[in-house]
């Protein structure tokens, strides 16, 4: 089965990855609930919505409900991964976080 990637997308890890892929879109998680009053599963997220995806094998078509539009058909889109968290230092972890915009 592999990797499991965010729509079952090619994964990159590198700037160099996205500059050599010519992504558009490039999308990445953030497993942290150190907001949370009590530890409430929100780091879990990222990768639950990965497994969960039922997107059929290619060609993937995913129009969007409203302007009819796939965006899997007009971008190039992957799954970068998630930001990298600190236990205890939310500073660090947004840092982390920004940095996925590279």
């Amino acid at each position: 089965m592999g990797i499991q990637t965010f729509l079952k997308l090619p994964l990159c890890l590198t700037p160099e990855d996205l500059r050599a892929g010519s992504v558009d879109v490039a999308i990445g998680g953030v497993p942290w609930d150190g907001t949370a009053t009590t530890r409430s599963g929100t780091h879990l997220g990222p990768q639950a919505i990965r497994s969960c995806d039922h997107l059929p094998s290619p060609p993937y078509e995913r129009p969007h409900l409203h302007v009819r539009v796939d965006p899997l058909q007009h971008l190039t889109v992957c799954d970068y991964g998630d930001a990298e968290v600190i236990i205890a230092s939310p500073e660090r972890t947004y840092a982390n976080a920004r940095s996925l915009r590279r």
